[in-house]
């Protein structure tokens, strides 16, 4: 049940200012289209800003302010997509503020590509690239640093001094990077 004020356009939408007490949380205003897209301002403090699944055109959040769109929250900020997440940006930085031994974290399913028109730097005071089978570095000219069994191998192709079976190992590792 609400109680307050409502102007209805059975078209356009509807505005409520009141208080809707039989919700969980009590909407103080509320902006509803005629779609049925709304914003909901909650006494509590919070918000909902919510589409509905026949959006064609997606949803958008435009910012033309020149100090830019700040989102801050005290607690986590999760983002998910089940499709893909894509950042464009003239320069995209990471920054931990946490005193904790992990800074970045980054799971995944499948494989990871990291890829650059120019350099690619990694740099720390100490480095660690670890992997439970095989660690491959690959240059031009099909060159590899390969690192596999607790032995080291030096793959190239113009001395074709390769150690026997070396070569698939190269091979079944580096199928994945087929287009790089």
């Amino acid at each position: 049940m609400s109680e307050g004020f409502a102007f209805v356009d059975k078209d356009s939408g509807v505005l409520y200012i009141g208080e809707d007490i039989d919700a969980n949380r009590i909407r103080q205003i509320q902006m509803g289209s005629g779609s049925g897209a709304n914003i909901k301002l909650f006494k509590d403090g919070g918000f909902q800003i919510a589409s509905v699944d026949s959006s064609r055109m997606g949803d958008s959040i435009v910012s033309k302010s020149a100090d830019g769109l700040k989102i801050h929250s005290k607690g986590d900020l999760n983002i998910q997509s089940e499709g893909t997440l894509t950042i464009k940006a003239k320069q995209i930085k990471f920054e931990s503020t946490s005193s904790e031994r992990d800074f970045v974290i980054r799971n995944d399913n499948g494989n990871i590509r990291i890829e650059s028109s120019g350099n690619v730097g990694i740099k720390g005071n100490n480095v660690v690239v670890s992997a439970t089978r095989n660690a491959v570095v690959k240059s031009e000219g099909n060159v590899y640093l390969v690192a596999s069994g607790g032995q080291i191998f030096n793959v190239e192709p113009l001395t074709s001094l390769i150690p026997s079976g070396i070569l698939d190992v190269v091979t079944k590792v580096t199928q994945f990077l087929n287009g790089w």
